[in-house]
């Protein structure tokens, strides 16, 4: 079947790759001509893996003059007009230098960028300090092709000093960071000086933090990271997937054994999401290219790149994963960040993609996960930080949704007393005693559930309460509370009381055949010491094993439990 398919643009990054291979192209160049009215210097930033090198390589292409490559799409009749002038195209990749352990190492990679698109224009480049040498490259490229204005495009600008905050524990080298700092801003700097040899300039970037370089020296900037007419330049659209993707769409429904409508819902709640107007939803390509690669629900987004800037991130800030969500904000709060190293947490992870806009009814704005992936990202780096060891982390929600989906309550509570059981010591010590309470043990199976690709919803209310937790797996919902007591012999009291708490206030009653769980954590030995569970409406005694056992790919089990962990995921079934 696989052969019969169109070629998905999986890992192609360049426009004349996808073009000539046939691959799947969604057309975003109707932006093109749009981008060159609003400005001769345009930024937009979007996070990893949105699209953003394909853009720039695709607008090579076009001021390129490659028409061939233009047929059939939006940008077709602007390529092809009595007006449209080809170009000399310069476009930088400032990824190559990043992560410079010295100011001349630095200049070195800058200087081997420059060298390399000399050569492609077969001029010679002068100097070796990397400012000069780029300013004495756009003029000669200029005067070689008859003084016809160059399109400059710069990918990944802010890579140099991002680079540079990706060490344990997050600390930077403050003396390397600020030679860092003064050599791209000289260098961006000479843009604006630059300019009467520049028809275009485009820069893109992960992240707009102050201290980059291009914000400070170029005041004749415009950033359209937020306009509401260049929200979906990249990403995918649901109106876009459903018109270039209907054969992969087609093809899951029939593995998943489901309707087409019933697909795209759990598609769209597990990567649609992102926005960058508030407004407008948006599919990462790499994660849904992937899905309908693989006919698999997997967190893509975890796969994508490095997220232990992330981890360590959340652990020395201590993020609190619900608090974020809601919380009314300015759209300045989140154009002009500060410098990286001061920028506050809800920021920083918004900037790196894990957060994003949202717009209410009364044009107001606040931050959001963009979807269930990306939580489940989210969760799980709080796993691996409460574990310290993300091998440990994964198998353990890997393992955790052969059960959800069976819905054995008690396997379930066997798996969660294994996960509580795990916590490292160090994590204990780190949290304050006052938090060692409900909130504790709640956030933490919050995440256990999450990273194992449940929807779940904390504190969610009732015309009676409000439920602690309640997670959605499949077609199978889980109505679970919480509750601490201080040693063994006070959980069996705890309980009763619990007990008598689901039944007054009807926890099962706004759901459709729920399993409802109480489990009482004893404060004394970190770990559940009675519990119940109702399923139909009759109570159960959950029975507690009290010895407690490895997760699937902890210290003591990691030589065969990998296989076990991946042996189970196969055999259930694809989707969380």
């Amino acid at each position: 079947m696989k052969g019969q398919m169109p070629l998905l643009p999986i890992g192609m990054q360049e426009y004349n790759e996808i073009r000539n291979r046939k691959a799947i192209y969604v057309d975003k160049t109707e932006f093109i001509p749009e981008l060159f009215k609003t400005g001769k210097v345009i930024f937009c930033a979007r996070p990893r893996r949105f699209g953003k090198s394909l853009l720039c390589s695709t607008l090579k292409s076009f001021y390129s003059g490659e028409k061939e490559l233009f047929q059939g799409l939006a940008a077709e009749e602007a390529i092809n007009s009595p007006d449209f002038v080809a170009r000399p195209v310069i476009t930088l990749d400032m990824s190559v230098p990043a992560g410079a352990s010295s100011q001349e190492e630095l200049k070195s990679g800058i200087m081997t960028v420059l060298n390399s698109t000399a050569n492609l224009h077969n001029v010679a480049l002068k100097g070796d300090e990397p400012s000069l040498a780029f300013f004495s490259l756009l003029e000669d490229v200029y005067y070689k092709y008859s003084k016809t204005g160059i399109v400059l495009i710069i990918d990944e600008y802010d890579a140099p000093i991002i680079k540079l905050f990706q060490t344990d524990e997050m600390i930077v080298d403050q003396k390397l960071l600020a030679e860092t700092r003064a050599i791209i801003d000289k260098f961006y700097a000479k843009i604006k000086p630059a300019g009467v040899y520049l028809n275009f300039v485009f820069i893109t970037g992960v992240t707009k933090f102050s201290g980059m370089g291009v914000f400070s020296t170029l005041n004749n900037l415009k950033d359209i990271t937020l306009k509401p007419e260049f929200a979906t330049i990249m990403g995918y659209t649901q109106d876009e997937i459903e018109n270039n993707f209907a054969i992969f769409i087609d093809n899951a429904a029939k593995i998943f054994k489901c309707e087409k409508d019933e697909l795209l819902e759990r598609v769209k709640l597990y990567y649609d999401g992102f926005s960058f107007d508030g407004l407008s939803g948006l599919y990462n390509p790499q994660s849904i290219l992937n899905f309908f690669d693989d006919n698999e629900f997997r967190n893509y987004w975890m796969e994508s790149g490095s997220n232990s800037l992330i981890r360590k991130f959340l652990k020395i800030k201590d993020f609190d994963l619900n608090k974020i969500q809601g919380i009314p904000i300015d759209l300045d709060y989140v154009s002009i960040p500060g410098p990286i190293e001061i920028v506050s947490p809800d920021l920083y992870l918004y900037q790196a993609g894990y957060l994003t806009l949202r717009a209410r009814g009364d044009k107001t704005y606040y931050l959001d996960y963009p979807n269930l992936e990306v939580r489940s990202s989210m969760n799980l780096l709080f796993m691996e930080n409460l574990f310290d060891s993300n091998l440990h982390a994964r198998g353990a929600t890997v393992f955790l949704r052969g059960i959800l989906k069976k819905g054995d309550v008690q396997e379930l509570v066997a798996a969660i007393r294994r996960m509580y059981s795990n916590i490292s010591y160090i994590s204990y010590t780190n949290i304050k005693l006052k938090e060692l309470g409900e909130v504790f043990y709640q956030t933490v199976l919050q995440s256990f559930l999450g990273g194992a690709g449940c929807q779940v919803t904390v504190e969610e209310q009732t015309n009676l309460g409000r439920i602690d937790l309640v997670a959605r797996y499949q077609n199978i919902t889980y109505v679970i509370e919480i509750k601490t007591a201080a040693n063994a012999e006070d959980a069996l009291k705890v309980l009763e009381k619990g007990t008598s708490q689901i039944n007054k206030g009807n926890y099962a009653g706004p759901f459709i055949n729920p399993i409802v769980i109480l489990l009482v954590v004893d404060l004394e030995d970190r770990n559940i010491g009675a519990g119940a569970f109702w399923r139909d409406g009759e109570p159960m005694e959950i029975k507690i094993e009290k010895t407690p056992l490895s997760l699937p790919n902890s210290p003591r089990n990691a030589e065969n439990s990998t296989t076990n962990a991946e042996t189970e995921e196969a055999r259930n079934a694809k989707t969380p």
